[in-house]
């Protein structure tokens, strides 16, 4: 591990241009095949999904959730969770890096304006990856000074997946008036550095690191202001989805080789297929919610009153508690059903679950709980 100055210079033909829904869902069902090769032996060794970041980048999914104005499909949440879903089955690492990339573009879609949408959705469609460093509802720890039309930046962020591999990354600052602002710094920034520090329980490959800025120069067109903290709720929404999302991957990783543990080894006596029963009713469910989840959301966006948001904060949380709890349920009881020919494959599951799952399931089922009562008791605003 050491300093990231590039870990490869990128030379490559425009990315396609997926044209609907079922075409992006297609894409990323073929992709997550691939990707699931090896990704066991790339987690043992640590061995970056370069190649496969290349193909994911090449396909046209990175500029999957550009919005019609930028040329994009305006894709809905729930088939965007179901593409994040499918890549974290295959490989929770790219799903992770993913979506990094993803959550910058939803920052970007609800809080820039017009021209960064233009230029940096372009360079999303183009096949370019987005990391994000620092979140704008994280302590802010990098300062921004006025410079010209644009900034100097200084600071140093903690990010968890992506940046090692990013064209562009994105970060939360303030300025001089204690303004809340985000900028795209591209990683031949001068005065970027990103060290690779990140080598955790699980998630291995996901290229996460520190960043460090240091007078680092940011064009003025490449940094917005921030809402009001109320102003992030959707955007937060957001994660919170995508956070269920990779977790209903890797619960089905889980289960797939649970499954398959009972077919090879004829576990079929009663107590093994009352539990696996009781698992796929719980995967189903999850499912069911994450669905439920993201018309939420799609809802929210389009109605922002007080009562839709509401009800997407409560549907959110409590898919997202429910993935988080079934994820660390369903990686644990595959130990008990594969045996000890198995346990490799599921450690590699349990171990990417608790890298993945930062909240536990009892505080969003109690964040789930307040948030479903503020629903019962929103007013939808009337014209």
């Amino acid at each position: 591990m050491g300093t990231i100055s590039q870990l490869h210079d990128r030379s490559r033909p425009p990315a396609c241009r997926i044209g609907e829904e079922g075409e992006a869902l297609a894409i990323a069902t073929a992709l997550a095949a691939g990707f699931r090769e090896k990704a066991r032996e790339r987690d043992l060794d640590r061995i970056f999904p370069v190649e496969q970041l290349e193909a994911l980048a090449g396909s046209g999914l990175l500029g999957v959730s550009a919005p019609v104005e930028a040329d994009g499909i305006d894709i809905a949440n729930g088939i965007l969770a179901e593409i994040v879903a499918s890549l974290a089955e295959a490989d929770a690492s790219i799903a992770e890096a993913f979506c990094a990339h993803l959550r910058v573009l939803d920052l970007l879609r609800w809080q820039g304006g017009g021209e960064q949408q233009a230029v940096f959705f372009e360079r999303a469609l183009a096949g370019d990856l987005f990391a994000l460093a620092a979140p704008p509802s994280a302590a802010v720890s990098v300062s921004l000074a006025r410079e010209g039309h644009g900034f100097r930046a200084e600071g140093r962020e903690n990010a968890a997946a992506g940046v090692l591999f990013a064209d562009w990354i994105g970060f939360a600052g303030r300025d001089a008036g204690g303004h809340g602002r985000f900028a795209l710094v591209s990683r031949r920034t001068e005065g970027l550095r990103i060290i690779d520090d990140r080598d955790s329980l699980g998630l291995r490959t996901a290229g996460g690191g520190t960043v460090l800025l240091q007078n680092a120069a940011i064009a003025g067109d490449a940094a917005f202001a921030l809402a009001a903290p109320e102003g992030h709720a959707g955007v937060t929404l957001f994660a919170d989805l995508m956070h269920a999302a990779v977790a209903l991957g890797i619960a089905r990783a889980a289960f797939a080789e649970i499954t398959h543990a009972c077919a090879e080894n004829a576990r079929g006596e009663p107590p093994n297929l009352f539990r696996l029963g009781q698992l796929a009713v719980q995967l189903e469910a999850v499912t069911a919610m994450t669905e439920r989840a993201a018309r939420m959301l799609d809802i929210a966006q389009v109605n922002t009153d007080a009562a839709a948001l509401a009800g997407a904060r409560g549907s959110i949380l409590a898919c997202h508690a429910a993935a988080t709890g079934l994820v660390a349920e369903i990686t644990a009881a595959a130990f008990d059903f594969c045996g000890p020919a198995g346990q490799a494959h599921a450690d590699l599951h349990w171990r990417n679950a608790r890298a993945h799952t930062i909240r536990s399931a009892d505080s969003l089922y109690r964040a789930a709980a307040s948030a479903l009562v503020e629903t019962k008791n929103a007013k939808p605003e009337t014209a």
